[in-house]
């Protein structure tokens, strides 16, 4: 017998007499979980999207579209690829601790596409747009200055 503990769900004991059948319970348990992360983040979404990827103002089109693969993600099934962690721990320990993290992980890169376009400045608003060659890089007399063995 094997226990997973989540902060969100408790402990959930799970039995390990078979493989597949272990993975197959795990998996009901990170899906439990990460369906409870999805709508807390659904409850106040233009937060964590100007955490997460600066964006101050979503529009209501960028709200939705990440709003629908939110719940997208919510109701499909569990792709182990970003909980290889806790495969590994089911395999080697009696007790699995989830942690938050490969959930937002796996969120995370879901939404990382919406948010693709959005230009460099806009993580730095203060700065005036850059056309390319312009700024950030030493002038001339700067450079003719400094010291050759630095």
């Amino acid at each position: 017998m094997k226990t997973m503990k989540s902060a969100l769900l408790g402990a959930k004991s799970l039995n390990d007499a078979d493989f597949e059948e272990l993975i197959g319970q795990a998996k009901e348990i990170i899906k439990q979980h990460r369906a409870i992360i999805i709508q807390r983040l659904l409850s106040d979404l233009p937060t964590y999207l100007h955490y997460k990827f600066q964006v101050s103002k979503p529009t209501k089109v960028q709200l939705e579209h990440v709003k629908d693969e939110l719940l997208s993600l919510k109701n499909s099934g569990v792709e182990l690829d970003y909980y290889a962690t806790v495969v590994q721990q089911l395999q080697t320990r009696a007790v699995v601790h989830l942690t938050n993290e490969p959930f937002y992980q796996e969120i995370d890169a879901t939404l990382a596409h919406q948010f693709e376009g959005i230009a460099k400045n806009s993580l730095y608003p203060s700065l005036p747009m850059l056309r390319d060659g312009e700024g950030l890089r030493p002038s001339k007399a700067r450079f003719l200055e400094m010291p050759l063995n630095q």
